[in-house]
């Protein structure tokens, strides 16, 4: 019977062959032809030239209507709010907060968003279905975090050097020059460590995006199955049936800092 090393050793010794073969006929076979060149040119096309598609049409029918519904305005913005200015961010925030306050049935004492999350700006006028998908193309939903105030203390420090990462509502963070933690307040109150926070955030934040690893050493957070895009639509229609517009929130100055030591210690 012939060993087993005998066998491999043979098994290698064909491969190789093989392997050799096949470069050797690579390196002799035809030579590499170049690229052909490319051309680019603009076609003008008469939109009246072209021929309707029956068979396209009858495709994109059943799509008419749920698109329309989207494009139906829902209410109105009363200015400009860009995805990266403090209006938006604030306004999704405290539209958060309270929503997962009315799915609780009780107070939340503050709630955060994401900026990666804001994939549009909101502009002045008419707001529809459509534009706020724009805005959270996502289905994140609402979840709502129960921590200690200890804990709180340790989320604010993970969003201290991150420059404002995270809009908030219900609460204000101080970050110090050296980009550490000097002062949260939640409801102009200071955190007592030993007190317990309702914290509404997004199912994709409690799961740890955003490099949220923090996330892990809290309990599980409540799901109240409400997307958030959903929560934006149910609070501009509410506005609408009021009579009033979006406005930024009066308070934007959510996160506050501090330029120098000296203001983070005033004498």
């Amino acid at each position: 019977m012939v060993g087993w090393k005998a066998v491999s050793r043979s098994f290698l010794l064909g491969l190789l062959a093989l392997v050799s073969v096949a470069c050797a006929t690579r390196s002799t076979g035809p030579a590499i032809q170049p690229i052909v060149p490319l051309e680019q040119r603009t076609v003008a096309v008469d939109p009246g030239s072209l021929e309707i598609d029956a068979g396209m049409v009858a495709l994109l029918a059943p799509y008419a209507g749920p698109v329309a519904v989207l494009r139906a305005p829902i209410g109105r913005a009363s200015v400009d709010m860009p995805r990266n200015g403090d209006a938006l961010r604030c306004w999704m925030a405290d539209v958060v907060r309270e929503a997962a306050a009315q799915a609780l049935g009780t107070s939340v004492h503050a709630a955060f968003v994401n900026n990666g999350g804001i994939r549009a700006d909101l502009p002045a006028g008419e707001v529809s279905e459509y534009t706020l998908l724009s805005i959270m193309p996502f289905d994140n939903e609402i979840n709502i975090l129960e921590l200690t105030g200890e804990q709180l203390l340790e989320l604010a420090r993970d969003f201290a050097p991150r420059r404002g990462q995270f809009p908030l509502s219900g609460m204000t963070i101080t970050v110090a020059a050296d980009r550490t933690l000097a002062d949260v307040r939640v409801a102009g109150e200071p955190v007592r460590p030993d007190a317990t926070y309702l914290i509404a955030t997004s199912s994709y934040l409690t799961g740890g995006g955003d490099n949220l690893g923090i996330m892990s050493t809290f309990p599980p957070p409540r799901e109240t199955g409400i997307r958030i895009r959903d929560a934006m639509i149910a609070a501009v229609k509410k506005l609408d049936v009021q009579g009033r517009a979006i406005e930024p929130p009066a308070d934007l100055g959510r996160y506050i800092f501090l330029e120098s030591a000296q203001e983070a210690n005033p004498q």
